[in-house]
């Protein structure tokens, strides 16, 4: 939920792997060829240019310019509440390729059998390899901006210092830093003002709220109140809303679950 990939990423990634994709299908082809379908200087290749189907046939472009993209999405390679670490960003984009080659790979059987076994290999190979590294090289451009401010990511508020809060923000370091900066916690204790808590400071109380957007552009909010504070975890996301900040609430599952229990 907290990590979101922004629309800019999304649309420029999936560019990457539809025209990659297809790049690395001629690729394949040439490589399938051997030396001898590459022209030996520049001017040649460019009077004796071919299209596309003179090296893979018309039908097969398209399977694969339809198949890909098609399970990319199904997989949830571009769903940042699916890929909240690059292991699992990795490993689902793995996943969306395989799943599309052995679906091409019965769409050949019933078609185009010819289609040659060593150029199948070639094209999963080095298409695995391109769109697991963009994915890769993207995550290693980001790493060194972790722990700093950045211009392009999304502020977020936590309402609420106490341990679902804390664990709220603890979890955003670790899985959402790329795309959210964590502004702070504002809490209604008065001892709590002015600590830190999971790297982040009590910015105030909740009447705080309306300052922090304005000053920091907040953009979203974690809403982690205790039970009892229910009318006022109601009006605080009231003033969240009208605002636009986009409000995340975490229930108070031990008071919901023990309610005649009292907390030490």
């Amino acid at each position: 939920m907290l990590r979101q990939f922004s629309t800019k990423r999304i649309i420029l990634t999936a560019a990457v792997d539809w025209i990659g994709t297809l790049a690395v299908l001629l690729a394949a082809a040439w490589l399938r060829g051997g030396p001898s379908v590459l022209p030996h200087t520049w001017v040649e290749r460019l009077l004796a240019f071919e299209s596309p189907t003179a090296l893979v046939p018309a039908p097969v472009f398209w399977m694969v310019a339809i198949i890909w993209p098609f399970f990319l999405v199904l997989i949830g390679a571009y769903d940042g509440s699916r890929n909240a670490i690059l292991k699992a960003e990795l490993l689902n984009v793995f996943l969306a390729i395989a799943i599309a080659t052995l679906t091409l790979a019965g769409a050949l059987f019933f078609s185009y059998r010819r289609t040659s076994r060593l150029l199948f290999l070639i094209f999963f190979a080095l298409d695995l390899a391109l769109l697991l590294s963009v994915r890769v090289g993207l995550w290693a451009y980001r790493l060194p901006l972790r722990g700093r401010p950045h211009p392009h990511r999304r502020q977020l508020l936590v309402v609420g210092a106490g341990s679902a809060g804390q664990a709220a923000a603890i979890q955003l370091q670790r899985y959402a830093w790329a795309d959210l900066d964590l502004l702070g916690f504002v809490d209604d204790d008065p001892a709590k003002h002015g600590q830190v808590y999971a790297g982040a400071p009590v910015l105030g109380g909740l009447d705080a709220v309306t300052g922090l957007i304005a000053g920091h552009q907040v953009k979203d909010a974690i809403v982690a109140l205790p039970l009892e504070a229910h009318e006022r975890m109601v009006d605080i996301c009231r003033v969240l809303q009208s605002h636009g900040v986009r409000v995340h609430v975490i229930p108070d599952l031990f008071a919901l679950s023990f309610p005649s229990a009292a907390r030490t």
